[in-house]
């Protein structure tokens, strides 16, 4: 079969039947003549035309524009899919391609050789790309988390790594990402968030588009703040303070750092508990048994250490150093001036301590100072919002902050209503 024989087919030439009530509905509704039938024959599910009829807050106007958007993609040769393996180079091409506006500074953020790093440390992550005849043109992030909000369980869509090409903005391209319908693995989700650079022009427009178009469906949660410190290598290792013994961790280990991880960072809002299979499935990478040899390695055992207490034997501390440098890099420009500065840096994860033991965390992170410079990476990343006592044992390290704000949205409907109410929340560098 040929493509002119299957654009003669029936099922594709000819009009879909338009049902007599969704006929009178949409009449009521003041749609024009001939919207209905457009709808059916771009083969839009009938549920989503039901719900376009039935929502108070979906316009004519915003018909119209759903119709053309989906024309955009069913019709001609622009796509919007799921990416693949086999869009790894396509996707570091497009992100060497898609500056952001900080300030006075231009942000590159390149991601490469493996552009799925960050994401394969994601719950239930999914991309999405727009291709035109092969060039992909913009792509965005998803991840679906169960987690905790003022101590309900709930499940949260996280929205990260939006980027549309620098020729191609303004064409609406960033609106078919939104409106295209990405697998449930990674869009489904109560409460959406995500992390938003404080002076970021490029994206702070739509983004607020989108929070005014959804807004009466939903609550917002504003003011909301998080911030890293990035302390820097350090090229002495430093000795252990008297009674601590740091070392790698062993899959005995896996069980007490999990009660670690849990005791640190209990009643934030955003954590959810850890299970032995979680912190497993992270140093795993994350599947069981070898790697083919064209596994690019994100995070595993040897990234992860604990920190033993010398006289009762005991774990007192645990994390893991991700080298998120090797595949994630900020690239500043400053256009008037030509400066240029390239940040690569590692990562903590997985973490937590005894109560009371700041001292070994402390001791764990100044070793993974050390090996940060040993990767030749320009900072290690650590979330102390929450940890004061921490950040006390640290502070004769050299260090700079970054604080981003935390964007959220709840979901209302006739039938159900999830607010957003984050006061405290936890930061996990995968998401960052």
């Amino acid at each position: 079969m040929q493509d002119s024989d299957i654009e003669k087919h029936p099922l594709i030439a000819e009009p879909v039947p338009v049902p007599p009530d969704m006929a009178e509905r949409a009449r009521e509704q003041g749609w024009e003549e001939g919207m209905l039938q457009q709808a059916l024959n771009l083969h839009i599910p009938k549920g989503d035309i039901e719900f376009w009829l039935a929502a108070p807050h979906i316009t004519v106007d915003i018909v119209r524009s759903n119709l053309k958007m989906y024309g955009r993609l069913f019709c001609g040769p622009l796509r919007v899919r799921e990416a693949t393996w086999r869009d790894s180079e396509a996707l570091v091409d497009l992100y060497a391609d898609a500056p952001e506006l900080v300030g006075e500074w231009e942000l590159m953020v390149e991601r490469g050789p493996n552009p799925y790093a960050q994401f394969r440390l994601q719950e239930n992550p999914n991309m999405q790309v727009v291709e035109y005849k092969g060039v992909l043109l913009a792509t965005s992030a998803h991840a679906g988390r169960n987690t905790i909000i003022a101590g309900e369980r709930t499940t949260t869509h996280v929205m990260s790594a939006w980027r549309v090409r620098r020729d191609f903005r303004g064409l609406g391209l960033s609106r078919l990402l939104q409106m295209s319908a990405g697998p449930m693995s990674a869009w489904f989700g109560m409460i959406t968030y995500w992390y938003e650079r404080l002076e970021n022009a490029s994206g702070r427009g739509w983004l607020d588009k989108i929070r005014t178009e959804v807004e009466q469906r939903g609550s917002r949660v504003d003011d909301l703040t998080a911030t890293v410190h990035m302390f820097e290598p350090q090229p002495v290792p430093p000795a252990p303070p008297d009674g601590l013994v740091i070392r790698p961790v062993e899959p005995a280990d896996v069980p007490r750092c999990v009660e670690l991880i849990n005791a640190t960072h209990a009643g934030l809002d955003l954590f959810r508990p850890y299970t032995v299979d979680d912190l497993e499935r992270h140093l795993n990478d994350p599947s069981w048994g070898p790697k083919p040899p064209f596994w690019a390695k994100v995070f595993g055992w040897d990234e992860y250490a604990v920190v033993e207490d010398g006289g009762t034997g005991e774990i007192v501390a645990c994390g893991g150093l991700w080298d998120k440098g090797r595949d994630i890099r900020e690239v500043w420009t400053h256009p008037e001036s030509g400066e240029r500065r390239v940040l690569e840096p590692t990562a903590l994860l997985d973490w937590g301590h005894a109560p009371g033991r700041e001292d070994a965390m402390a001791a764990l992170v100044r070793d993974f100072t050390v090996r940060t410079a040993e990767l030749g990476r320009t900072s290690l990343l650590v979330p102390l919002d929450h940890a004061p006592a921490l950040l006390a044992q640290l502070k004769d390290l050299p260090h700079t902050t970054e604080t981003r704000a935390l964007k959220c949205m709840g979901f209302y409907s006739p039938e159900i209503t999830c607010e957003a109410n984050i006061t405290r929340p936890y930061t996990d560098l995968a998401y960052w």
